[in-house]
């Protein structure tokens, strides 16, 4: 009787295996793991244990030995030359890669999802199986064709990218797995499972800009809405890189920190913007939707909204009320479609004749240009002296926007001629050089 214990079958499996690995360099395959050898035995023993094995049927150490597999002599002895053959060939797939997604809420994947075997396995897998999808509905590549719990797909349809569709209206992370096939079913399974998550995104909010007059603060816009995908969904909005001057809630009293955070409804009331002082610089706000209520969720995409700062009445935004504005408030007066319709393109005519920044070339606006003209016979100083502009806020309240059939010169209110004249005046006697 042959009697041995470890001392002897550890080196002779390791001789067994290193001579099974060297004939698999030698064909260009490679070389058995741990696991591929173990996985690749327990094969040879269910399919053909009577040619690859010595089973060992007698001997006791606690348990009985008997027929197969068993706790006192395992699979048996090896038949050397059937084990080598059957390693030479077999091969377990390892675990494959796949790359995680981000999308925005509501919205399907546009990259990531990308599923390659593992390195060790190519030119033996041939599919991958998909389990345990979770937080929205899996497709291939082309967005539409479904991928259930269980399927199998090919190598290509896995490196072709799969498409990821989030639950409607959730902020949960989406996820499923991944195994790795030498066929196209269950028979070629191996390796661990990969796990893919889909990290969701909110949008970035609306944000309306601003306009206001040097040492105002502003009147309307900033107006903080959700994207229309997030409504519902986002909480709070969180306000970073202030230039230019000092936001306020609505109430234009209560400031606003760069990092701090607004409920929706304070954004949605609109917030104020109060220019440095004596400053043309022009300011600006960056905002960033939150699904949690003062802190930062999974909202990155931002927006930023700008404060144009400008001097009263100076219609091209060159920081001077000259000849160049006043012949533009003579055309205004005598023909405004005409003062409308010129240059269309130019960006800095964007404004023009909107002597307050409301939106609107109306009264306030026409009795401006009335008393700018009026007191344009007086020679423009050149000092570089800044213009000391009132800070009384203007009387003109919000109007539907005129025709030109309907323009006229009929004011509202006395004080609308006042302040629009005082500030003209003051432009006019103090022109600025630079900012």
């Amino acid at each position: 009787m042959i009697k041995g214990g470890t001392s002897l079958a550890a080196p002779a499996w390791a001789a067994l295996v290193a001579i099974v690995n060297q004939g698999r360099a030698l064909s260009g395959q490679p070389v058995l793991d741990g696991l591929t050898t173990a996985s690749g035995l327990y094969k040879l023993a269910s399919t053909a244990y009577a040619t690859s094995f010595h089973d060992i049927t007698t001997g006791f150490n606690g348990f009985s030995a008997g027929a197969g597999y068993d706790l006192v002599t395992g699979l048996g002895s090896p038949i050397a030359p059937a084990i080598a053959s059957g390693l030479n060939t077999y091969w377990l797939a390892h675990t494959p890669l796949v790359t995680n997604a981000t999308t925005l809420n509501n919205a399907q994947t546009t990259t990531g999802l990308v599923l390659t075997p593992n390195p060790l396995d190519y030119g033996k897998v041939t599919h991958f199986q998909i389990t345990s999808i979770a937080g929205g509905t899996l497709y291939q590549a082309n967005g539409v064709t479904p991928i259930a719990n269980g399927d199998f797909i090919t190598i290509s349809q896995g490196a072709a990218g799969l498409k990821f569709t989030p639950g409607a209206g959730s902020v949960d992370t989406g996820s499923f797995k991944v195994q790795a096939s030498l066929a196209g079913n269950a028979s070629g399974l191996g390796g661990a499972l990969a796990t893919a998550t889909i990290t969701p995104n909110i949008h970035a909010p609306v944000v309306t800009n601003a306009g206001t007059i040097m040492n105002v603060q502003t009147t309307s816009g900033l107006v903080i809405t959700p994207a229309p995908q997030d409504v519902g969904i986002v909480q709070s909005y969180w306000i970073t890189n202030i230039t230019g001057g000092t936001l306020y809630l609505a109430d234009g009293v209560t400031p606003i920190a760069s990092g701090s955070y607004i409920t929706v409804a304070q954004g949605a009331a609109g917030l104020k913007f109060t220019p440095v002082l004596d400053s043309l610089n022009d300011g600006s706000i960056t905002v960033r939707a939150s699904e949690t209520a003062g802190a930062p969720g999974i909202g990155l995409a931002t927006v930023t909204a700008s404060i144009n700062v400008v001097l009263l009445g100076d219609i091209n935004n060159d920081e001077f009320v000259d000849n160049f504005d006043i012949a533009q408030f003579e055309l205004a007066l005598a023909d405004p479609v005409a003062f409308l319709a010129q240059d269309p393109a130019r960006t800095d005519y964007a404004l023009r004749g909107d002597i307050n920044r409301d939106g609107y070339f109306d009264n306030f606006d026409i009795a401006g240009f009335e008393a700018l003209m009026a007191s344009s016979a007086a020679s423009p100083s050149t000092s570089s002296t800044k213009p000391v502009e009132s800070t009384a806020v203007i009387s003109d309240p919000p109007d539907a926007e005129p025709s030109s059939a309907n323009w006229s010169t009929t004011v509202s209110s006395p004080q609308e001629i006042t302040t629009a004249g005082l500030f003209a005046r003051q432009c006019l006697r103090s022109q600025r050089t630079g900012r």
